[in-house]
């Protein structure tokens, strides 16, 4: 049998050794480094997402949170192709302050945090933007 608070035969990870740590430590600071905002790569998700979007009723498209923001490529794009809401939900403090100083979305809407942090008032979100793909949310 398994003892009490150990999946799959291990300890759970400490709460130092959560992914999301990883992403607002050193690791996370060199892959804000290694990101660039290019014309290619704005293009090139700026047609990706245009794809989805041409799927979406535009008045049912009020608001959007990505996940993971990063420097924010994917919220660049999408700020081009919609009026609606962006809102970065972001781990690691460097990229927090590159979207601040890119202006890419509101102040307010640059938020610290991961996954775990959202809420939607009535049920789950309808929509999240994960790894740049659309996929719908499933509340566990």
């Amino acid at each position: 049998g398994r003892a009490a608070g150990l999946e799959n035969g291990q300890p759970p990870p400490s709460p130092d050794s959560r992914p999301v740590d990883v992403w607002r430590g050193e690791f996370g600071k060199t892959y804000v480094d290694r990101n660039e905002v290019s014309e290619q790569r704005f293009a090139e998700r700026r047609a990706m997402w245009q794809r989805v979007l041409d799927k979406v009723p535009a008045h049912e498209l009020t608001s959007l949170v990505e996940v993971g923001a990063n420097i924010g490529l994917n919220l660049r794009a999408l700020g081009s192709l919609t009026d609606a809401r962006m809102v970065a939900l972001e781990p690691n403090p460097i990229a927090r302050d590159r979207l601040r100083a890119d202006g890419v979305v509101a102040e307010n809407d640059i938020l610290d945090g991961d996954a775990t942090a959202i809420r939607r008032r009535g049920g789950r979100p309808r929509l999240h933007m994960w790894r740049a793909h659309p996929c719908t949310a499933q509340r566990t």
